[in-house]
């Protein structure tokens, strides 16, 4: 009676593990199926096709939050995506709603000191100064040059590009729009491969 006990339990043992096995293969199969898509909205959006990278990174978004979560840092970087399209494409109002979004996760999951999440809070500043919303902008990459100061040092590149968008933020401000971007800012947030 033991051994048939036992011979049971191997039994379902192995086809849990093949069943198990059989998961771990498609969730492999779906990551990558959303890489794929992701590089491939990356490609449509380098070529300006604005509309076809769009929805391919809302795909994308959308498979990688179900296979490894909304909070994973694959997952936050094709939103940070996303709204960098909407950014180009001129709709303001959904890239504020997504870098927002995106800002919020990475400072929960990351921390508000990590470098995403500084990156995030900067891509925001950037969309709030062209929806002419500056003091909250300024506020935004005020936060961004301090923590990028403190932790890369003042003459980082990324400090410097902090403290040209706060200038140019502050120049908004007192003429009531942005003068032309300075080299090296960019007018879209930056996409992350």
């Amino acid at each position: 009676m033991k051994k048939i006990i036992l011979l049971l339990l191997a039994g379902i043992t192995t086809m849990l593990c093949r069943s198990g096995q059989a998961e771990a293969g498609h969730d492999a199969a779906l990551q990558w199926q959303a890489a794929r898509l992701s590089e491939h909205a990356m490609a449509q959006y380098s070529r300006g096709r604005l509309e076809e990278a769009k929805a391919d990174f809302e795909a994308a978004r959308v498979s990688l939050a179900k296979l490894v979560g909304p909070c994973a840092p694959v997952t936050l970087d094709v939103r940070n995506n996303y709204a960098a399209v909407l950014f180009a494409m001129g709709d303001l109002a959904g890239a504020e709603v997504e870098h927002r979004r995106t800002m919020a996760l990475r400072d929960r999951t990351l921390g508000r000191l990590h470098m995403e999440a500084i990156a995030s809070r900067h891509n925001l500043a950037l969309t709030l100064m062209f929806e002419g919303k500056y003091e909250e902008a300024l506020t935004k990459e005020r936060c961004v040059e301090s923590a990028r100061r403190h932790l890369l040092g003042r003459n980082d590149p990324k400090s410097r590009q902090a403290r040209r968008l706060r200038m140019l933020i502050e120049d908004a401000m007192k003429n009531g729009k942005p003068s032309s971007v300075p080299s090296g800012l960019g007018t879209s947030p930056v996409l992350k491969a």
